[in-house]
């Protein structure tokens, strides 16, 4: 039967690596995208008779309404935050960013205070992977807007390799 406390809004708390990132703008977007290969054989020509998973990739999209040196830091983990003042930018090519993957997890504001549920979002191993930019405008509020990417957990077990929804740890 329908339950329609099950049907919900609401803004999330954006964690990473057991910080609070603050508050956001423009909500938090999840994406989790699937890869096949179509398997055919030649009596059907190119008709699939079955698809082969060959990949997955899963992004959590957000704009940080607060500017910290931190939270710059988080956006561009390759540089060297070393005081709360200042962080630093340049670093040499074929820096790999697994060094500095953290739990990124996404809980709707309404279950701050409670235990895991089964609207959080857990990517057990997510990095920055879009530029960052600042704009300084008179009539834009500033943001930082931060894409993380999954890695895959080498910890973990098939199936689970990259996430969770819910209070499955």
């Amino acid at each position: 039967m329908a339950d329609a406390s099950k049907v919900n809004i609401g803004a999330m708390q954006v964690t990473f690596a057991g910080t609070d990132l603050g508050h956001t703008l423009d909500g938090v977007e999840f994406t989790l995208e699937r890869s096949f290969q179509d398997l055919t054989v030649d009596q059907f020509g190119s008709t699939p008779v079955e698809k082969a998973l060959t990949g997955q990739k899963v992004t959590a999209k957000f704009k940080l309404a607060e500017i910290t040196v931190a939270n710059i830091a988080k956006a561009q983990p390759e540089g060297n935050a070393a005081s709360a003042r200042f962080d630093t930018f340049g670093t040499d090519a074929g820096y790999t960013l697994f060094q500095n993957a953290g739990l990124l997890q996404l809980r709707p504001l309404k279950n701050v205070a409670g235990a895991i549920t089964t609207d959080d979002i857990l990517i057990y191993k997510a990095v920055s992977v879009e530029m960052l930019q600042l704009n300084y405008k008179v009539d834009e509020q500033r943001v930082i807007e931060i894409t993380m990417e999954g890695l895959i957990d080498r910890t973990r077990s098939s199936g689970r390799l990259l996430g969770e929804f819910g209070s499955v740890s």
